[in-house]
């Protein structure tokens, strides 16, 4: 029997697409073409809200196999209701395969489910997601009950399933890519920052992003270098943790305080800019499920500095100079080679393009593909 798929898109009903709507987005951007033209598969369902997918994805959806169903929710207690009544009320008879390419997957019913778990950050830091830590705690444990296969973006996060979760489950690593909108923007100058030289860390959300240490690290840095005029930059992130860092830089950075910047919110065109322009990406977190500045920075041609820890090691390979991110000796003995030690930075250039290859969106669809239609 042919199988029916149903995708929950309900993370691209938002009028601002971000975070797991733009997996979503990109994801499904590959993935519907392959499975519209797949044989074995009778019907795709896209739930959710109607207008929003025909803006997003398109003539994609002017395939005879695909259809909407209408879920205009972008409550999560509320997408969460209409998902489970919608995979519930589906009739026996039917086969059908749902797939949720978030962690918003159902706990009734009988469909086979796939979901894909981006990170356990709730679990792991359940102080800076206090609502969804319940989420987590509570509700997953559940739906991964009767999920036939976990998705994850890295090795890191399926061990981090089984530590949480327990083992024996089917759990299958598939990565993700560079969102396409951020791949083709045209670098566009941010105000401030066009003389200088600086690194570049991008998303201080909140406190396993690590940047009181990175902070010290500069701090540091500078001062085994009399005379430099090395900025460390701030893009983007959440400004209760921003006004944190701030009062931090107070504290601790001294004579360096000015040398510390923060542009808020940029464009794609922006960022594309400061990766650029960016002596090195300081992608030293404490965590990642993934790392995606990692690659961001390696597709403009910026070297990285990279905590060798949870899934970074796994998506930089060799294209990274690594340091513990809880020791600032290293983080500063890093920076300090990133721009001190001729050829370093540019070798990592080099081997950041070649790296790259491995993560395309047509591979993620593909193998995800696979997996719908195996099970």
């Amino acid at each position: 029997m042919r199988p029916h798929i149903a995708i929950n898109a309900t993370m691209l009903s938002a009028e601002e697409v971000t975070g797991l709507g733009v997996y979503t987005l990109n994801l499904l951007r590959e993935l519907l073409p392959l499975l519209a033209a797949d044989a074995t598969v009778k019907t795709i369902h896209l739930l959710g809200d109607s207008q929003r997918l025909r803006l997003l994805l398109g003539d994609l959806l002017e395939k005879p196999q695909i259809a909407i169903v209408h879920v205009p929710t972008t409550h999560p207690v509320g997408r969460l209701i209409a998902l489970n009544r919608y995979v519930n009320g589906l009739s026996d008879g039917e086969k059908t395969v749902f797939y949720s390419p978030t962690h918003h997957g159902v706990v009734l019913g009988q469909t086979a489910q796939i979901v894909t778990i981006h990170d356990l950050f709730a679990r792991l830091f359940p102080q800076n997601y206090r609502f969804q830590s319940y989420y987590f705690r509570w509700y997953l444990p559940r739906l991964l009950d009767r999920t036939e296969v976990i998705v994850t973006d890295s090795d890191s996060t399926s061990a981090d399933i089984a530590r949480f979760y327990g083992k024996g489950r089917t759990v299958e690593t598939v990565p993700l890519a560079l969102p396409r909108d951020l791949a083709a923007a045209t670098p566009r100058s941010v105000d401030g920052l066009q003389a200088e030289k600086f690194f570049l860390f991008v998303g201080p959300g909140y406190s396993y992003k690590n940047c009181d240490r990175l902070i010290d690290a500069f701090v540091q840095y500078r001062g085994r270098l009399p005379g430099s005029e090395m900025r460390l930059v701030f893009a983007g992130g959440r400004k209760p943790y921003r006004e944190f860092l701030r009062g931090h830089i107070l504290k601790h950075a001294g004579e360096f305080s000015g040398d510390v910047r923060f542009t808020g919110y940029v464009s794609d065109g922006e960022l594309a800019w400061l990766y650029k322009h960016a002596c090195a990406a300081m992608v030293t977190s404490l965590y990642e499920g993934f790392g995606l500045p990692a690659l961001e920075a390696m597709h403009f041609g910026c070297p990285v500095v990279s905590s060798n820890t949870g899934s970074l090691p796994e998506v930089c390979g060799e294209a990274a100079l690594f340091a513990d991110p809880y020791e600032v000796g290293e983080i500063a003995g890093a920076m300090h080679r990133i721009t001190e030690e001729e050829g370093l930075a540019a070798g990592l250039v080099e081997k950041g393009r070649v790296n790259l290859r491995r993560f395309r969106w047509d591979l993620t669809a593909t193998k995800v593909c696979e997996i719908l239609t195996r099970v």
